[in-house]
């Protein structure tokens, strides 16, 4: 089922997404760590950031929500905007783009960037 259809989050949806999480924990994790060994700013973070342990269950929320492949080209530009912000802003932000966005995938890069432009660091301020 499209999850642009199906806003709301269920326990089974949580459950397929623990599962796939087990399964490509460690490709993602790969990625992750060749990626923050290139720019060192992004290994650092605070308790308000997210950290390299959430970025897999995030990008496999955007895998779902939005029903599409995450791409490595995709990832790198991804990853760098989700961990500047905190849950809350990206749980927002994704549910923002699938709601209002043709091109979810595009429009949640384009959010996220003019956040981080605009210095946004709680829900609030959104």
């Amino acid at each position: 089922m499209l999850y642009l259809m199906k806003p709301n989050v269920t326990n089974d949806d949580i459950y397929k997404l623990q599962q796939d999480e087990n399964i490509d924990k460690a490709s993602i994790n790969k990625e992750v760590k060749n990626f923050n060994s290139n720019d060192t700013d992004i290994t650092t973070t605070t308790k308000k950031e997210s950290s390299s342990s959430n970025i897999l269950k995030w990008l496999r929320k955007i895998n779902l929500e939005f029903n599409i492949p995450i791409t490595t080209a995709y990832q790198k530009e991804l990853i760098p905007l989700l961990m500047k912000f905190d849950e809350s802003i990206i749980y927002y932000a994704i549910q923002y783009a699938s709601k209002h966005g043709k091109n979810p995938k595009v429009f949640l890069l384009k959010v996220l960037q003019n956040w981080s432009d605009k210095g946004i660091k709680s829900l609030s301020e959104v």
